[in-house]
């Protein structure tokens, strides 16, 4: 099975909106199943949800990845993220993000420091310390100790970097999505755009007028 470290926060967030759109409250244990396999080829993500298992009175029994958390505790986590952190995604409020920093907060993350010398271009807007002729630049890590910690560690990350509104809601069908344009707000490679804009211009009395004109002319 082929197993890949994602690279970047946007593989981070289709795992996590993967999570979202299995774990729902009717999903099945064959759902559930399936999205094991495909988080397992997900190494950084997949590492939390497995752990490894020998059977020691098995001699040459070879050891094998085993479930770290049931569908009923995946839907637990889903629900308190949907409702709460996930708020900002549907409300109205002045001030969107204050029930996800609440939860982060609430969940006192640990943070790790490091501070590592910098070879190549600088990025812009970089903080760049200069010391025993070196560039060195200083970071911090949200460390996860568990799969709920996991999740909240990747909305803190996205937050703090800029990249949360890569993760949205498809407009027609209310799935979670993480897309690489901000402004795409329905499930790439599927029909939810046009079914969504032909039920808006069917309900649209003006569009109708149009429509009904237009095959005047060309009758």
């Amino acid at each position: 099975m082929r197993v890949h470290k994602p690279r970047r926060i946007d593989e981070y967030l289709e795992g996590l909106a993967d999570f979202l759109n299995t774990a729902h409250a009717n999903a099945t244990e064959k759902e559930w199943r399936l999205f094991l396999k495909r988080i397992e080829k997900n190494g950084s993500m997949g590492t939390y949800f497995f752990s490894t298992f020998r059977d020691f009175s098995r001699p040459k029994a070879k050891t094998k990845e085993v479930p770290d958390i049931t569908l009923q505790e995946a839907k637990d986590i889903r629900t308190e993220m949907h409702h709460n952190a996930l708020q900002y995604l549907r409300t109205k409020e002045d001030r969107p993000y204050d029930a996800l920093v609440g939860c982060l907060n609430k969940l006192e993350l640990k943070t790790n420091y490091e501070c590592v010398a910098v070879t190549g271009k600088v990025r812009p807007g970089q903080a760049i310390l200069r010391s025993h002729d070196k560039n060195w630049a200083s970071r911090t890590l949200t460390l996860a100790t568990n799969i709920k910690e996991l999740l909240y560690t990747i909305l803190a990350t996205a937050l703090v970097n800029g990249t949360l509104n890569r993760l949205q809601v498809c407009k027609e069908c209310g799935k979670y999505i993480a897309v690489k344009q901000r402004n795409r707000r329905f499930c790439p490679g599927t029909s939810c755009k046009d079914d969504f804009f032909n039920r808006e211009k069917a309900q649209d009395p003006d569009f109708k007028k149009t429509a009904r004109m237009k095959r005047r002319v060309v009758i």
